[in-house]
């Protein structure tokens, strides 16, 4: 028997939790900077690895590249990590 079976149920999702990745929130330049690479061809795994975050992150970037890029060009801090919406 491994040391793994050994634990209890409670004890392995313990041991998971403590291993989950901690979520990572690119800022606008980052975003800018990861769309330029893809549209220079660098696949969206490659950019993703070295930023640290998932591929499915970045390739969201890409569908919501208008939307960023307008942002961007609009002077929006570079900084900022999320966009925030008031509603009136």
């Amino acid at each position: 028997m491994t040391s793994r079976e050994m634990l209890t149920a409670d004890q392995q999702t313990h041991k998971m939790a403590d291993t989950k990745k901690k979520r990572i929130v690119l800022t606008l330049e980052q975003k800018i900077n990861a769309i330029k690479r893809l549209d220079q061809g660098t696949p969206a795994y490659k950019i993703a690895s070295e930023m640290g975050v998932g591929k499915t992150q970045i390739q969201l970037l890409r569908k919501r590249k208008a939307e960023l890029m307008t942002d961007y060009e609009n002077n929006v801090p570079a900084e900022s990590k999320r966009r925030r919406y008031h509603w009136q």
